[in-house]
């Protein structure tokens, strides 16, 4: 019967479904916020995001032009795609941290740099301590 067969997402619907979450977490965006900039209900982006349904073109698109990145963001991963580096809007110096935490193997060493960034970032370093 038509309309009865359970959604089987594929890769693709994952990459684009994990591509929707991040950029909006990427954006600091909320479910709520998100969602009604695309004219959809909260429920049907959690739906979209969880692949539990398929995500519409029309949406993705108006993803794309919302979050401002080009569509072929969502396919990242897929066929070796890689991300789009200016996409995600790191800074130099916020890749270079990132090259750094991850080249360092020893947990314990990721911990205290974790640790000491925390502290660090609660410090005010104006000079108005």
């Amino acid at each position: 019967m038509f309309g009865t067969r359970k959604f089987e997402p594929e890769a693709a619907d994952m990459a684009v479904a994990g591509g929707l979450y991040v950029m909006r977490c990427w954006r600091g965006l909320s479910h709520e916020a998100l969602a009604r900039r695309l004219d959809i209900t909260v429920r049907q982006l959690e739906r979209y995001e969880k692949t539990s349904v398929p995500l519409p073109v029309s949406v993705l698109y108006r993803a794309a032009k919302t979050l401002d990145v080009p569509i072929v963001t969502f396919f990242a991963g897929l066929d070796g795609l890689p991300p789009e580096s200016s996409t995600l809007y790191l800074s130099k110096q916020e890749i270079e941290l990132l090259e750094i935490f991850r080249a360092l193997h020893d947990e314990g060493g990721r911990a205290h740099v974790l640790n000491f960034i925390r502290t660090l970032a609660g410090y005010r370093l104006d000079g108005d301590d």
